[in-house]
């Protein structure tokens, strides 16, 4: 699936993009922690497409300054008012102990906006937190550190997986995530800034590098240029 990724100021801006994108996306990713006004009600109601709510948190890259159980709280507000997907960070995963967010899936992610951090270990502990879906993001700085997001993701079977690599080098691990049995990749839309490093925009993802038609079965070819 390709989830795009929205982070407009205003709820009627929101909207707005889900309705003009709703053909072209399969769900969308509604960063709450850009809105100057969260109000989730209106956020949802009749949505066109399943939404993942996210509240990022400052502290992992995102716009959200709020107390956290404010902010958790608002991601808990989605889940009473019945938002297919909520992300919430690894590190702050001890916040919903005892809260029962199905039938919402929880998304638990963790992002390291320096480096590539082990992937395996972050997996595992989404995994043991009780993460319906693991979300382990990383910075590549070379062509190595995209691969070994792609060779992680084709083994991760423990749960269903999102692995990516930010930035300009980890473009390759958004357009072959489907090929290696990624849950989901990111766009942003068009002309528009993306939520994070490396992210194209839909248009780029779909009709230049046709990724929703990626499966399993495709094969791929590298083509290396060595200048002397």
């Amino acid at each position: 699936m390709i989830a795009l990724a929205l982070a407009a100021p205003t709820v009627h801006e929101m909207r707005r993009l889900m309705d003009a994108y709703a053909v072209q996306a399969d769900l969308f990713e509604l960063r709450v922690d850009a809105l100057a006004h969260k109000d989730i009600g209106e956020l949802l109601r009749d949505r066109p497409r399943p939404v993942i709510i996210t509240n990022r948190a400052s502290w992992e890259g995102g716009w959200s300054n709020d107390e956290e159980s404010v902010r958790i709280g608002i991601l808990l507000d989605a889940v009473q008012r019945g938002a297919e997907y909520i992300d919430c960070e690894l590190a702050a995963v001890h916040q919903l102990v005892g809260r029962d967010v199905h039938p919402t899936q929880l998304i638990l992610s963790s992002h390291d906006f320096d480096a590539m951090p082990d992937l395996k270990a972050l997996h595992r502990r989404c995994v043991e937190a009780g993460a319906d879906i693991a979300k382990v993001v990383g910075t590549a700085h070379s062509l190595g550190d995209a691969l070994a997001v792609l060779r992680f993701l084709a083994q991760a079977d423990a749960a269903p997986t999102i692995a990516l690599a930010m930035g300009s080098k980890g473009l390759l691990t958004r357009l072959l995530a489907p090929r290696f049995g990624g849950y989901l990749t990111f766009a942003a839309p068009d002309k528009l800034a993306g939520t994070a490093p490396g992210q194209i925009s839909l248009t780029r993802m779909r009709e230049g590098y046709r990724v929703h038609e990626l499966t399993r079965q495709t094969r791929i070819y590298g083509c290396l240029t060595v200048t002397m």
